[in-house]
């Protein structure tokens, strides 16, 4: 059963890595061991970290994490991250900006199904921006996606609610933006709106949005396309943390071969 755990991956490690920082607040070189060590105990060795520096009360960096629970891997040469610390008194935490460089993830298989515990934060997170270049995704050790790159402006999860407001994913190839909402709670609903631009090598570009609607094991999606012909898509995707399964219906007025590919037949189909 071919899963695919990425995204939660890296959610947890987030989710993990700023609150960890929390429970030590002098800046000394005692705190940063103690900080380096913590993520392991409280992950059972899933979430390492290799070393910190800088200071605990503005800007950290982090070197050498890595998750791996047994499926997927995903490794990070560097994370630095500035928090500021005057609004925790009113149960806020504000961390201006996460850079992230050197992301290798491999993706592995497994015949087990994940269950999403929900979970409620007691404090709001808010962080302005978060920036991950020099990403690498490999799948059966093939790379499906190499120097990508991340970005994400004005995330806040309060409660139980996961807000986005602008995720960007950039390659040489293609461009995707969503913006949406995801509750944490026992089906985890997912509201997203995508803008999508693929660039396939010697192929026209392709340009559209979609909506994804519902709980994560069973997505409704409807897409179109701007180009470079009308399509309107209707499906759904289901067992999104599972056997993963798809269906889905394209109506279009009319498709032109050539407008796809400037070599392909000069024919409409209707």
């Amino acid at each position: 059963m071919t899963r695919r755990r990425l995204g939660w991956a890296l959610l947890a490690m987030l989710v993990m890595l700023i609150p960890a920082g929390l429970f030590f607040l002098a800046a000394t070189e005692t705190g940063l061991r103690s900080l380096v060590a913590l993520p392991g105990r409280l992950s059972n060795g899933q979430l390492t970290i290799q070393s910190a520096s800088g200071s605990q009360f503005g800007r950290l960096r982090l070197q050498g994490i890595r998750y791996a629970d047994g499926v997927d891997t995903v490794l990070i040469e560097a994370m630095e991250l500035t928090w500021n610390p005057a609004r925790l008194p009113n149960r806020e935490l504000l961390i201006p900006s996460v850079q992230v460089t050197g992301v290798r993830a491999l993706l592995g298989e497994s015949g087990q199904e994940t269950v999403l515990a929900p979970f409620t934060l007691p404090f709001r997170l808010m962080i302005d921006k978060i920036t991950v270049d020099r990403i690498t995704l490999l799948s059966a050790q093939e790379e499906i996606w190499t120097n990508g790159q991340a970005v994400i402006d004005h995330l806040s999860l309060q409660g139980s609610t996961l807000e986005v407001a602008e995720l960007s994913l950039i390659s040489e190839t293609l461009r995707i933006v969503a913006r949406g909402q995801l509750r944490n709670t026992a089906d985890y609903p997912l509201h997203a709106n995508l803008e999508t631009d693929l660039q396939p090598a010697g192929f026209t570009a392709i340009a559209g949005q979609a909506t994804l609607t519902g709980p994560l094991n069973a997505l409704a999606i409807e897409a179109e396309t701007r180009s470079p012909f009308p399509v309107h898509l209707k499906g759904q995707l289901d067992q999104l943390l599972a056997a993963t399964r798809w269906q889905a219906r394209l109506q279009a007025p009319a498709l032109a071969l050539a407008a796809i590919h400037p070599d392909w037949p000069d024919q409409r189909l209707t």
